[in-house]
């Protein structure tokens, strides 16, 4: 497609969870449960007026649906403010410097004075009816391969409670979810083809995780898409997962509009929600500004200049600076610009700071080998971060080789809670000695001497006879490297 000739305007709207040991707003910790919750609240949602005096669409809408509202939550890391029976606490402190730092680095301004608002959310997502969110900066910029892309807003907010069952007449949270930090990044229209989008996301992306203060995994991310063509209606995709569908769907969605158009079907200005394949259902009609009004138990907050400047002074390294780094560890560029976009990158430099290993099994093992099980769809997300550094600590103390860590991550995907020591006995992986491989060598040539017809064949069966015995336990370039020496003897 022509995207130009199209009159393709894109947006997005990056949310991201920060790493903080605290909610937004009160003390409850920022990590998700999975035993049995440990009380339920019921309720009922209704529609009211904003600040403004009209109630917005979305309100109408969602309150049509008369759902009962079912929220589960734990005594250890729910409290009264995500209940809304007691007033938010004044925002998180560790958070909103993590969003001054972000919003330094994607060249924003920030604002003299926070001010906390409460959006109008009746989807049963946040106990209280609204979200409370905060704008931290305007007027940002990132640079792509096709010019500037401006930052239009960088907000921090608390995020939703998380759906458990949706049912058209129910709808089931957990509350350990509401109220973790997140930042919200809005770009203007300024993105033109389905490529440029997924370069924005992906520098957005890169840029939030230099900070090392946000969260990695399942969920943490979404990407909102706005989307507009010449004659169609403004259509924004909610809740896109995953950086790679951001094309498809950006695609999807025009090809939609173009049928509508084509067969001279009116379109709305509308929200939908994406699809695993990309495609999207209708979620609800696009909200307006009568959906904000004040927060009024929170005073606004004035931003510190020496704080500022503080911040401004200790940015994190850039990512060309860190790419350099990178490669003199002896990391291919292909392999450090992998790590760098990875999910994996504030993992790996933990474990090369604390662990002192050869940064490239580091490096391969977190985006080679977790992309080599993911191919085989083996349970990735099972895996942590202090499984790596377990494994990492055996590599270094010779208790596993470095071919052992595919085969170890591999069952402990499938086992998470198996100690890795017990893994590696029984997958039988504890390294050999130099010596041991020697001794192996002679006992295969020994055993099939009457097939060793020639030099190169007899390399090529005895490697596959010797690594078949050796996985995991000893280098295959240090049997390649026996295998030859002995074979060469025979072939004087």
């Amino acid at each position: 497609m022509v995207w130009d000739k199209l009159g393709l305007t894109v947006g997005l709207e990056v949310h991201w969870e920060l790493n903080t040991k605290e909610k937004l707003f009160c003390d409850c910790p920022t990590e998700l449960k999975n035993e049995e919750p440990h009380f339920i609240l019921q309720r009922f949602m209704r529609p009211v007026a904003g600040e403004l005096g009209d109630v917005d669409v979305t309100t109408k809408f969602e309150s049509g649906k008369e759902k009962k509202l079912i929220y589960q939550g734990y005594h250890d890391s729910t409290c009264l403010v995500e209940m809304d029976c007691e007033p938010p606490h004044n925002p998180n402190g560790e958070a909103v410097k993590i969003a001054l730092t972000i919003s330094l680095l994607l060249n924003a301004k920030p604002v003299d004075e926070v001010h906390v608002m409460r959006k109008t959310i009746i989807d049963g997502s946040n106990v209280s009816g609204f979200q409370r969110t905060m704008l931290i900066a305007t007027n940002g910029w990132v640079l792509t391969s096709e010019g500037k892309v401006r930052i239009n807003n960088i907000s921090l907010e608390e995020d939703s409670a998380r759906i458990i069952d949706n049912k058209s007449s129910m709808s089931v949270f957990r509350l350990d979810r509401l109220g973790i930090p997140e930042v919200e990044i809005g770009t203007g229209p300024d993105i033109f083809s389905p490529e440029q989008a997924l370069e924005v996301a992906e520098t957005i992306g890169r840029i939030l995780k230099s900070t090392g203060k946000i969260k990695s995994g399942l969920g943490v991310v979404r990407q909102d898409v706005n989307i507009s063509i010449k004659d169609g209606a403004r259509t924004e995709i909610k809740h896109v997962q995953r950086l790679g569908q951001i094309p498809d769907v950006i695609k999807k969605e025009v090809e939609r509009q173009m049928l509508l158009i084509k067969n001279d079907t009116k379109i709305n200005e509308e929200v939908r929600v994406a699809n695993i394949d990309c495609t999207t259902n209708f979620l609800r009609p696009l909200g307006t500004a009568s959906r904000m009004y004040p927060e009024s138990d929170i005073y606004p907050i004035k931003i510190d200049k020496k704080l500022l400047n503080e911040i401004a002074k200790h940015l994190p390294e850039s990512l060309e600076k860190k790419l350099e780094r990178y490669k003199k560890m002896n990391l291919s560029k292909d392999l450090a610009e992998q790590i760098i976009k990875s999910e994996y990158v504030n993992l790996f430099e933990k474990i090369i700071s604390e662990i002192k290993i050869d940064a490239s099994i580091v490096a391969n093992a977190l985006v080679n080998i977790t992309k080599d099980l993911k191919r085989k769809n083996m349970p990735v997300e099972n895996l942590n971060d202090n499984h790596f550094v377990e494994i990492f600590n055996l590599v270094k103390e010779n208790r596993l080789t470095k071919e052992g860590v595919s085969l170890v991550l591999e069952k402990l995907s499938l086992f998470p809670f198996k100690s890795i020591i017990e893994i590696v006995k029984e997958l039988n992986l504890s390294p050999i000695s130099e010596n041991e491989l020697e001794n192996i060598v002679k006992i295969k040539i020994e055993e099939n001497k009457n097939k060793l017809t020639d030099k190169e064949g007899a390399i090529k069966f005895l490697m596959g006879l010797v690594m078949k015995d050796t996985r995991g336990k000893i280098s295959g370039e240090l049997v390649n490297k026996i295998v030859r020496k002995n074979v060469e003897k025979i072939f004087k």
